[in-house]
């Protein structure tokens, strides 16, 4: 593989792979279904990934329940109203 001009052998060689990559659409979508429904992820990234109006993981049986809280809070009306379409919130949220 040829070096790009300007990039030294010793730089990092996945920013010099993904320099002025951007993913389509698509692509995007998918990473962030998968982050979803990946249960190694933190709970931040979880409740971050609302901030992109998804939510469909919030039907995973592992969930944890802090990530329920946030989505009923969430001022985002797919959020939180998927968070009552799980049919899994307590009376007190």
């Amino acid at each position: 593989m040829e070096i790009p001009q300007g990039v030294d052998e010793s730089d990092d060689a996945w920013a010099a792979l993904s320099e002025g990559f951007q993913p389509s659409e698509c692509i995007a979508q998918a990473c962030l279904w998968g982050l979803g429904f990946d249960r190694a992820v933190p709970t931040e990234v979880l409740v971050s990934i609302f901030d992109t109006g998804r939510a469909d993981f919030l039907f995973r049986e592992d969930l944890p329940p802090s990530v329920l809280d946030a989505a009923v809070t969430h001022p985002v009306k797919r959020v939180w109203g998927t968070a009552t379409e799980t049919r899994k919130l307590s009376p007190t949220q």
